[in-house]
């Protein structure tokens, strides 16, 4: 399994701190930075909970989007929150509400295009 890259730069993106060296979002160190199990993070980004175990479906584009919108979205938000686990524990209500409204983009946050962070 390949390690998520870690780097010391402060104002780095989140999204960036999680990505393995292949690009991808490394799940498991999503999982264990934010103290989660594999299923509970699927559930906070409104994923099925096998999609996160199967690492065939944990790389598709979708699965990739859906993890990176929402590191995005804690990454705007830590801040504001006092911290990223804040910044997760708040994120994952908002965030799964919209996925399930239909509305998984980070416009739906009023947050603005993901790409402008």
């Amino acid at each position: 399994m390949s390690q998520a890259l870690k780097t010391s730069v402060q104002n780095e993106p989140l999204v960036l701190s999680y990505m393995d060296r292949s690009g991808k979002i490394a799940i498991e160190q999503v999982a264990d930075g934010f103290g989660m199990s594999k299923g509970q993070l699927a559930q906070t980004a409104g994923l099925a909970r096998e999609t996160l175990y199967r690492s065939e479906r944990s790389r598709t584009v979708k699965t990739q989007g859906r993890l990176r919108e929402m590191l995005e979205i804690i990454s705007r938000v830590t801040d504001w929150a006092g911290g990223k686990e804040q910044a997760m524990a708040w994120s994952g209500s908002e965030f799964c509400s919209r996925c399930r409204d239909g509305g998984s983009q980070p416009g739906a946050l009023g947050l603005g295009s993901a790409s402008s962070a």
